[in-house]
């Protein structure tokens, strides 16, 4: 928010920046003298001086020390600001009693929101291979599927018949093509479903639970000094 005005001469306040830069030391910033003498300690004539202005700033970004913008006040003076009259979310009011502001920022277009990112789930080498190995056969079940079921409409032309599979479906000529080949490719794709290593990931599981097991039940992994064995 841009500061209006605060409780120390002049419109200083301090604000340690740790949340955001990781600074310690305690920054100053400074409200403009135009707007100082706008401010009482009554909100009320607060709201009445700066209701009908209007600020015009920077589109929401993520750079901390970069702000510039201009209040114009509704005498049509122009006050120009800058990052030394912003206060950002994520800073801490210190030695200061109260600041009164105006809100140019908020929820995610606040730069503090700007600049997180997303968790990224992290993934073993083991696992990423194997999501991409999963992937690839089932690419190539659904391409033997297509050719199954197209081999299997073009028997049923020549011959009118086909076998069905557990007895669903027996396929005759008097059904759709369109049909025909729906039922036979899921005909298929049930019967190729062990092409899927499902139990493959099951196993990574077990292995690891068994590797951790044996790393915490490892005496030459134990700390005497700490009383700590290995923690997986």
């Amino acid at each position: 928010m841009v500061v209006l005005s605060s409780s120390l001469p002049k419109g200083i306040c301090f604000v340690e920046t740790k949340g955001l830069d990781g600074e310690t030391n305690l920054k100053q910033k400074q409200a403009r003298p135009e707007c100082i003498e706008l401010v009482t300690e009554n909100e009320m004539s607060i709201f009445n001086n700066f209701s009908k202005s209007r600020i015009t700033c920077d589109l929401p970004n993520p750079y901390l020390y970069k702000f510039e913008g201009q209040l114009l006040l509704p005498t049509g003076e122009k006050i120009p600001l800058t990052n030394e009259n912003l206060l950002l979310k994520g800073c801490q009011l210190r030695n200061t009693g109260h600041v009164y502001g105006i809100a140019v920022y908020t929820g995610h277009q606040t730069k503090i929101m700007e600049n997180s990112l997303k968790g990224r789930p992290k993934k073993s080498r083991i696992e990423l291979a194997t999501n991409t190995y999963i992937i690839i056969i089932v690419i190539i079940q659904v391409v033997l599927c297509l050719l199954a079921a197209l081999y299997n409409c073009v028997w049923v032309y020549v011959k009118g018949d086909s076998i069905s599979y557990l007895g669903f479906g027996e396929a005759t000529t008097t059904d759709s093509n369109f049909q025909l080949y729906i039922i036979s490719f899921m005909q298929w794709f049930l019967a190729l479903m062990n092409f899927v290593s499902i139990s493959l990931l099951v196993t990574l599981e077990i292995s690891k639970f068994c590797q951790g097991y044996f790393i915490e039940q490892d005496w030459l992994m134990y700390d005497i000094s700490k009383d700590m064995c290995a923690k997986v």
